[in-house]
């Protein structure tokens, strides 16, 4: 007999299928990542960029989905989670569609300087994201839901403070098991580098945990957290990355999934909520006079001898030039924070790069909170306040020359708290 749920209802039998599809470009085609016009090219493909999909459904219905892709944008996300949320009867909150972040693969998100977004492929990533969600709304199954979450020896470090300190080495795991197979769904927090740079097409690390897990005969989803400031350890020093590395890092975390696996808790009832609330997050806009003194400030800690880095600053500043003359151009509107519900889990979903530190606060609230970064969209980084008072700070005040024009403001980060909070607690 099923369990009665806190108000005297009955409780209904979860429902969990996997689909995926791959999503690889034809070659060549141009990488993002690592740094503006480096002419990166992918000329083979290590191993195949994927999109998977895990469709749950018990009194009410959740997409998960993850993409091996360095981001997608806020407006993309949207339509495909209202075209998903219309053709599979589940509410528009209750989709989650976020990318692994990887830096070997195409342009899916426009970066000042990294790659050309080519709307074709994007047309096509969307078809296959909606195509894996069908597999997964056709192959739901009987599933019975476990989770556990732990402290692992991390893989990374955190790259603006040089130090192993703040980090979330916090991994965790859902495993929805059944008598066809289990579907993992792994959430933990590293930037996805440790190829480094190169021609190949590649998941990174997390396309090898993804297949250290299926080699178990299970399907499993990756969640990119909030990874902002970690990087993998074998970068600490600068180091150019390998492949014998990334395949390491994914065979140890994977080792790690399977560990929290043989204690996970089984979850008696499965109740999924979703919530999202949309804020603004304010720009620090320049005038002409502060954009002028800005672009000599960056060239003379720049390398003033490299062309590329000529025209990346007489680009920006052509941008900014325009934009300040934008009145309606003082924060970045339409930014959802989502709040997802799996059973015992709550998934937490910001649209960008964030900083662990912001996580770390998020998971004082409790331990069955899983941070996901690059959630619905990918806006760009979401550093700390502290962050802000060094004005050389890549995250604060460079990236967002990439990414847009001017560097959001240090309050960014009590909107993001403040705004999670007030879900958190609005869900009860």
């Amino acid at each position: 007999m099923n369990p009665l749920l806190e108000n005297g209802t009955m409780a209904t039998e979860l429902l969990a299928g996997y689909g995926e599809e791959v999503i690889t470009p034809i070659l060549p085609c141009p990488l993002s990542g690592y740094g503006y016009y480096l002419g990166r090219q992918a000329d083979a493909v290590l191993d195949d960029l994927k999109v998977r999909a895990v469709f749950v459904e018990s009194d009410e219905r959740a997409l998960l989905v993850s993409a091996d892709l360095i981001g997608l944008s806020v407006d993309f996300c949207d339509r495909l989670r209202e075209e998903i949320a219309s053709r599979f009867n589940l509410p528009f909150t209750h989709i989650l569609i976020s990318c692994t972040h990887t830096h070997s693969g195409p342009a899916t998100v426009p970066l000042r300087g990294m790659g050309q977004v080519s709307a074709p492929y994007l047309k096509s990533v969307q078809e296959k994201i909606l195509r894996a969600t069908e597999r997964a709304f056709a192959g739901r199954e009987k599933k019975q839901l476990r989770w556990n979450a732990d402290k692992v020896k991390s893989i990374g470090y955190n790259r603006v403070q040089k130090a192993s300190q703040p980090l979330d080495d916090l991994l965790g795991v859902i495993v929805f098991e059944g008598k066809r197979e289990k579907i993992y769904v792994v959430n933990y927090a590293c930037h996805p580098v440790s190829l480094g740079v190169t021609t190949q097409i590649s998941a990174d690390f997390p396309g090898r945990l993804v297949k250290e897990i299926e080699s178990q005969s299970s399907r499993c989803v990756f969640l990119q957290g909030f990874c902002g400031d970690i990087d993998p350890v074998n970068k600490k020093e600068g180091g150019p990355g390998s492949l014998s590395e990334m395949e390491g890092y994914g065979r140890y975390l994977a080792q790690a999934v399977l560990n929290l696996k043989k204690k996970a808790e089984l979850a008696s009832v499965v109740r999924i909520r979703g919530k999202e609330k949309r804020v603004w997050l304010p720009y620090q806009r320049m005038d002409i006079p502060a954009i002028e003194k800005e672009k000599k400030r960056v060239w003379e800690r720049g390398c003033r001898s490299d062309s590329n880095f000529q025209r990346f600053l007489d680009e920006w500043e052509a941008e900014a030039r325009a934009k300040f003359h934008q009145k309606e151009f003082c924060c970045l509107r339409n930014v959802p924070v989502n709040l997802l519900e799996v059973g015992p889990v709550t998934l937490v979903g910001y649209p960008g790069e964030v900083f662990c530190e912001l996580g770390l606060k998020i998971k004082e609230w409790g331990f069955t909170f899983f941070t996901t970064g690059y959630t619905n969209g990918n806006v760009g980084y979401l550093p700390t306040r502290k962050t802000y008072e060094n004005r050389n700070d890549y995250a604060a005040y460079q990236a967002p020359k990439i990414y847009d024009t001017f560097p959001f403001s240090p309050e960014i980060e009590e909107i993001l708290l403040t705004a999670t909070r007030e879900l958190v607690l609005s869900a009860g």
